[in-house]
C-alpha cells in the first residue's frame, strides 16, 4: 500500500540563479495552458506531493502540470519552503532572521517583516554587518560574502567572514 502525502507551502525550484524567481514564484498558473511554465519555480497552485514508491525513494506529483523555463546542469531540484530574510538591525545591535514566509515579487522591507513576522535572534552586540552578491560570469562562480561584527566592551571586538561560492553557470 502506499501512502501520499501532501506538501502545500513548498514550491520546487530549478536553476534559480536569478532575481526573476521571486517573480515567477507569485505569478498564478495559466489557466489556459498549465503546462508551458516560463519560471524556475512552481507558481501558486500547484501542489506537491510525496508517494512511497519503493523503500529507497519518493515520487514527487505535481497537481498541475508545469514546464520549467531552464533544465539543471547538474540535474538538482530544490524543496523551497517560502522565504527567508537575515536583517541587521544597528539600532538594536542584533542579526535577525525572518521566516519561512511567502514568497513575494518584492523583498519586504524591515517594518513589514516585524510587522507580519516573528524573528529569531541569531547574535546580539551586532555593530557592523554586510551582505554581498557577485553574480559569476561564464570565468567564475558568483561569490556571497558576510561580513559581522560583534563587540562587547569587556571582551573586545571580533570580525567575522564568510564567503560562499555559488555554483550557478551553465
Amino acid at each position: 500500500m502506499t501512502t501520499e502525502t501532501e506538501f502545500p507551502d513548498y514550491q520546487i525550484a530549478i536553476y534559480s540563479t536569478g532575481l526573476q524567481i521571486y517573480a515567477d514564484a507569485v505569478a498564478p498558473l495559466a489557466a489556459s495552458a498549465p503546462s508551458e511554465g516560463d519560471g524556475r519555480i512552481t507558481p501558486p497552485g500547484v501542489v506537491l506531493s510525496a508517494c512511497d514508491a519503493s523503500t529507497e525513494e519518493q515520487a514527487i506529483r505535481l497537481s498541475h502540470a508545469y514546464r520549467f523555463s531552464q533544465s539543471s546542469p547538474q540535474q538538482r531540484m530544490y524543496l523551497v519552503e517560502g522565504a527567508v530574510s537575515y536583517v541587521c538591525d544597528l539600532e538594536q545591535e542584533t542579526l535577525l532572521r525572518f521566516g519561512p514566509y511567502p514568497v513575494r515579487a518584492e523583498q519586504p522591507d524591515l517594518a513589514q517583516l516585524m510587522a507580519e513576522h516573528e524573528a529569531a535572534v541569531l547574535a546580539r552586540n551586532v555593530q557592523d554587518c554586510q551582505f554581498d552578491y557577485r553574480p559569476g560570469v561564464a570565468y567564475r562562480t558568483a561569490l556571497v560574502t558576510l561580513r559581522l561584527n560583534l563587540a562587547r566592551e569587556e571582551v573586545g571586538d571580533v570580525r567575522l567572514i564568510r564567503q560562499v561560492a555559488m555554483d550557478n553557470q551553465p
